[in-house]
């Protein structure tokens, strides 16, 4: 606990700094020059948290979700139907989500990770021991290639709903089905009355909880996904192009 909570003070006095955002940077200045998170991707603290990534993920289950990886339960859920595709992480970070998708995928299937961010994703590949996964640094708005499955894992609820749409809007062009992992809105607790410590170590997450069933029903056909044994804290979305 004493670790977690020097790791929060460590982000919350990151907010001084001239923080840009990663995992996205949308056209739209006000987007731009609002950082995400108060731990930066980029520079000598992107390096930092890039190496403690991983750390805070472990955290995070153990504490939030009693020990249970829902990324993995995720990645196995999704894998099992798919043969002979082409699977982009957005927003991979330092490849989380991307390795337990690398576990449970068929052989036959591809997998891409991308990021903003080169320090996480020079973690992911320094992680990537048998090079089996392909990174590249590209911000998720510029995807111009088609791929059959998008994945996107604990992303959205860092940015706001502007990028959403902007992410989705270019995605649901792109590809044949988007998978999205994140906090369910139905359980996070309202606004005012969350922790001060949350708010501005997640500056996104109220505006995240308020408009993204709004935004995901608006730009895609939408599935909701009940993923057995899944912790009650997030939830899973299968999106897909709408067409009149």
């Amino acid at each position: 606990m004493k670790t977690l909570t020097f790791f929060l003070s460590l982000c919350i006095t990151t907010s001084a700094l001239d923080i840009k955002p990663s995992g996205f940077v949308s056209k739209s200045k006000a987007i731009l020059n609002t950082p995400i998170h108060f731990m930066p991707n980029h520079g000598l603290m992107g390096k930092f948290h890039a190496s403690v990534a991983q750390t805070l993920e472990d955290a995070t289950d153990a504490y939030l979700y009693e020990g249970v990886n829902p990324r993995a339960k995720f990645a196995k859920y999704i894998s099992q139907y798919y043969k002979d595709s082409s699977v982009i992480d957005i927003g991979c970070g330092v490849g989380q989500t991307t390795f337990e998708l690398n576990k449970f995928m068929d052989r036959s299937c591809k997998l891409i990770g991308i990021d903003a961010s080169c320090e996480m994703l020079d973690m992911a590949k320094e992680r990537d021991v048998n090079q089996d996964v392909e990174f590249h640094q590209l911000n998720a708005v510029d995807i111009k290639h088609k791929y059959d499955v998008a994945v996107i894992s604990n992303l959205f609820h860092e940015l706001p709903h502007q990028a959403h749409k902007e992410i989705l809007n270019n995605l649901v062009n792109r590809c044949d089905d988007i998978w999205v992992l994140d906090y369910n809105p139905d359980t996070l607790p309202p606004a005012d009355e969350m922790l001060s410590t949350v708010r501005e170590y997640e500056p996104f997450l109220a505006d995240y909880q308020k408009h993204f069933s709004d935004v995901i029903y608006d730009t895609c056909y939408v599935h909701e996904v009940d993923i057995p044994d899944m912790p009650i804290g997030v939830k899973v979305w299968n999106l897909n192009k709408k067409y009149p």
